[in-house]
């Protein structure tokens, strides 16, 4: 690209789609997965008198046709350490996957690995970019959840507590992005480094054999 311009607009939109990536993991495992297990569905279930309840043995168990791992207290059949964070069955945990793992560990792998962006010029350019693309997103989320009712529970006075924590909450996701840019920013620049003292190494090899021929 011979424009300048044009640069920018590729680099912003690269930095742009990797930081929303791992800001999207990052809200979901310590913003989300807590929230939705400080409800009330997390509270203690009250004792059975009846049915199957923790006083069954692994063998009534299977006589209903429930599977009870050994390694697992008796009541918890059918359920696995993972179960709160992936959910039940293949494919909310193939979803989860996708959604919150599978992608940012590709932007990890091409930042770290891979030669296809390098840093950026226009560090305050960028900067200010991405807070006024963040600041779009969360207005745009809001604006989402007025028309359909669904939407982040971080956006909604009544789940987050109050206005203000919703005020709080959308600075905080605003602010995020340049900090996750100055971290993804200092990871290209130590792959830079990196390379470009083993292609010195490299030449300073391949002269030194030219030398002795």
């Amino acid at each position: 690209m011979n424009s300048l311009r044009k640069q920018f607009y590729f680099t912003l939109f690269y930095f742009l789609t990797s930081i929303f990536a791992i800001i999207n993991t990052i809200l979901y495992f310590f913003v989300t997965l807590p929230h939705a297990g400080s409800g009330d569905d997390s509270s203690p279930a009250e004792p059975e008198p009846s049915g199957l309840g923790i006083s069954k043995s692994p063998t009534e168990l299977r006589d209903f046709g429930i599977s009870q791992s050994p390694l697992l207290p008796y009541g918890t059949a059918g359920k696995t350490p993972l179960t709160d964070m992936f959910g039940e069955g293949w494919f909310e945990a193939f979803a989860i996957l996708n959604l919150f793992v599978i992608s940012t560990l590709i932007v990890l792998v091409e930042i770290l690995f891979l030669n296809s962006v390098k840093r950026p010029y226009a560090i305050g350019a960028h900067i200010f970019g991405l807070l006024f693309l963040s600041g779009l997103y969360v207005a745009w989320a809001a604006v989402g959840r007025t028309v359909t009712g669904t939407g982040p529970f971080w956006l909604d006075g009544d789940e987050a507590g109050s206005r203000e924590a919703v005020i709080a909450n959308t600075i905080g996701f605003v602010v995020l992005s340049p900090f996750i840019f100055a971290l993804v920013y200092g990871f290209i620049a130590i792959r830079e480094t990196i390379v470009k003292s083993f292609q010195l190494s490299r030449m300073r090899i391949a002269a030194a054999a030219a030398r002795d021929d």
